[in-house]
């Protein structure tokens, strides 16, 4: 925070330009709360200096800590020392030829530490507190504070104190006359670590714009920032080292309607030495998309080959160590597929090959190439299209491949169940080659099956996406599954000859041929869902229960339901079965059986005396006697039709009590019965039983 607001520096112009970015500062604070610090804190220094100084720059750094106000550094804590301290800069009301400014710290109404007025602003017109933080590694926060020098304002200089929590320390170079030698073109100081040995270089420009161009690098030499000889040197490729650091990448997949969004966790480990500042991975599809970012970072596109996430230049917001950051993710219409992903660290420097300084233009093939070969690099999962054109049987390959590499990466925690995924597409596979699509669906839907399962403990949310929706995705790209769900009719008295039989189903085509225990028979397409065909005489004379299957000219078969060929007693059974279930539905009610026949009793009630019709049929049958088991269905019929008539009569009275029988009973019944009546011989005789 910042009593004043300054103009835009260069610097700042510059990277808008650059990168097309913009830095928003927040202001938590009210400037009347701001002025009220800075006058108790300008009390303080009236006691010590007396009416001379003035307090221009306050920074209270609690609300400050995270927010880059420039191109330079953070504001930040790493030891705790700032906690609750307000920096500040003052200077004298007049400056004469020995002007002089100090830098203090402030904290609980006191003045805890000021630097005396060391810093020479002969000609200095404005400056400013631009990072606090380690420089150095030695464990001790660092204050940055920059002095702009000339009529102009375009030399800057940085003066830079060390703060261990009681006491500051210059710990920058400067001459006989009190100048620092850190000096650049105003707003090109950039904090580097050119050899990423976790101690930062300064970098500064002279002459920018001009052929005479420079980059300075001011170093550590143990004791003093300053222009040293043999400061470190950048990678052979020009770039700063930005692999400095360990990263561990989880993902997640999940369904958006017709598309997937991947989510990521970075988790930017304690032993790396830099912050992660970039996030990619290889863009296999065009229609990835962006679905969340952390703040101050875009997900972007490089030369169609990479996608992914950078923080920005100016407000970096990179990860630091030891933290994790959950709020990445895309969107896209490709499919989970295995990715390698590259992670950069926060190491940015003037001297980027990629970048034209004269032009502000970005060479993307170099781009490129420091992102291939100068990340921290793993494996996650990304979205690709979908192999074009699409092999079913060598997409299974890849999904053999994709489990066997996620065990390898301990994304199944077992090689038994990785065999087990390897098996099922192997199998698969097989099943294809050999036409039989609907086998390898029922292969493929055990995947689906176990994944679920095995997801809670034996696979990652990374296996899991890579098997559950690649396998899904295979399924919709399989040949039609050929089913049958219905026979009519679904089955015959033995002997009552030819017949055509209707077959209900799916994928059915012209060409489509019905089989009768396995032999074709003479079939007519009528739909996609319906084929009719010709059942022979002999194919129903003795009692049997056939398979019937549909076949397409590719030679993929369907499911088989059976066609039950009975005898006429096993008819009676299947009608005793069927009264049975009417009772159980509710369809048929036991009742006083007031229209008894000789030997039945209206005490034993409606459903035992229709028992005593079938039972008896069925007795007259066995002793072959035809006729006379034709007179006990009649009279099973004719209860029947008396019962629904009654039946009838109270429902149009509205008395469901009343109601023996339903329309679904009557007609269950009664047409199972007629079927075998008209199909019994007239004479006596076993009736083909």
């Amino acid at each position: 925070m910042r009593i004043r607001s300054l103009p835009m520096r260069k610097s700042i112009r510059f990277f808008v330009a650059l990168l097309a970015l913009c830095c928003v500062e927040e202001r938590a604070l009210s400037q009347t709360y701001m002025d009220a610090i800075a006058d108790a804190i300008e009390v303080k220094v009236h006691n010590l200096y007396g009416g001379r100084y003035t307090v221009n720059i306050v920074v209270l750094v609690d609300s400050s800590l995270n927010k880059r106000p420039f191109p330079v550094g953070p504001i930040e804590d790493p030891y705790g020392t700032l906690k609750e301290c307000v920096i500040f800069t003052a200077e004298p009301f007049s400056k004469g030829d020995k002007s002089r400014a100090f830098v203090g710290i402030y904290k609980n109404d006191h003045i805890v530490w000021y630097s005396d007025t060391t810093i020479s602003i002969t000609d200095s017109y404005q400056h400013d507190i631009i990072a606090t933080t380690d420089l150095n590694n030695d464990g001790k926060v660092d204050i940055v504070t920059s002095w702009l020098y000339g009529m102009r304002m375009n030399l800057e200089r940085l003066w830079i104190f060390s703060w261990d929590g009681q006491n500051g320390t210059v710990i920058n170079d400067y001459d006989e006359k009190n100048l620092s030698v850190i000096r650049s073109y105003e707003g090109m100081f950039l904090l580097v670590d050119i050899d990423a040995d976790g101690i930062l270089e300064i970098q500064g420009v002279e002459n920018p714009g001009t052929e005479n161009r420079e980059v300075v690098n001011y170093t550590w030499s143990g004791q003093l920032y300053g222009n040293w000889q043999n400061p470190p040197q950048p990678l052979p490729s020009g770039y700063l080292p930005k692999n400095r650091l360990e990263v561990n990448v989880k993902a997640m997949v999940a369904r958006e309607g017709g598309d997937f969004v991947f989510h990521y966790d970075l988790e930017n480990k304690s032993t790396s030495i830099q912050k992660a500042h970039q996030f990619l991975f290889p863009q296999r599809t065009d229609s990835v998309r962006a679905k969340a970012a952390r703040g101050n970072w875009r997900f972007g596109h490089l030369r169609r080959q990479l996608c992914g996430w950078r923080g920005d230049e100016i407000s970096p917001n990179s990860i630091p160590r030891g933290t994790t950051e959950s709020n990445f993710a895309c969107e896209s219409r490709g499919l989970p597929a295995l990715l390698p992903y590259y992670v950069q660290g926060e190491n940015f420097s003037w001297g980027q090959p990629s970048v034209n300084m004269q032009t502000l233009e970005i060479n993307e093939d170099l781009w490129y190439q420091d992102i291939i070969t100068n990340s921290f690099r793993g494996t996650t999962i990304g979205p690709a299209d979908p192999p074009s054109p699409f092999v079913p049987a060598d997409f299974l390959d890849t999904l053999s491949a994709y489990t066997t590499q996620s065990r390898s990466l301990g994304w199944i925690t077992s090689q038994t169940v990785a065999d087990k995924y390897v098996g099922y597409f192997t199998s698969a596979k097989t099943q294809l080659r050999q036409n039989n699509a609907t086998a390898a669906r029922t292969t493929l839907q055990s995947v689906l099956r176990d994944v679920d399962i095995d997801s809670s403990s034996a696979i990652t949310s990374e296996a899991y996406a890579l098997l559950r929706f690649n396998t899904e995705y295979l399924l919709g790209k399989l040949p039609a599954v050929l089913a049958i769900t219905a026979l009519n009719p679904a089955m015959t008295l033995a002997g009552s000859g030819a017949f055509t039989l209707t077959v209900s189903g799916s994928n059915f085509i012209n060409g489509s041929t019905v089989n009768w225990k396995g032999s074709a028979r003479t079939t007519t397409f009528a739909a996609d869902s319906i084929l009719q065909a010709s059942i022979l005489a002999s194919d129903v004379a003795a009692a049997d229960s056939p398979p019937v299957t549909v076949k397409n000219p590719d030679g993929s078969e369907s499911n088989a339901l059976r066609f039950y060929v009975l005898s006429a007693i096993a008819w009676i059974d299947t009608l005793v079965s069927y009264k049975h279930r009417a009772v159980e539905l509710g369809w048929l009610r036991g009742r006083r059986d007031d229209d008894c026949d000789d030997d039945e009793k209206p005490d034993d009630g409606i459903v035992k005396n229709l028992d005593k019709r079938l039972e008896k049929a069925r007795k007259e049958l066995v002793k072959e006697d035809s006729v006379q088991a034709r007179k006990e269905l009649e009279k099973f019929v004719k209860k029947v039709e008396q019962l629904r008539r009654r039946s009838e009569e109270a429902e149009k009275k509205n008395k469901p009590d009343q109601v023996i029988i339903t329309k679904e009973a009557y007609l269950l019944l009664k047409n199972n019965a007629d079927y075998l009546i008209e199909r019994l011989p007239e004479k006596k005789g076993k009736g083909k039983k």
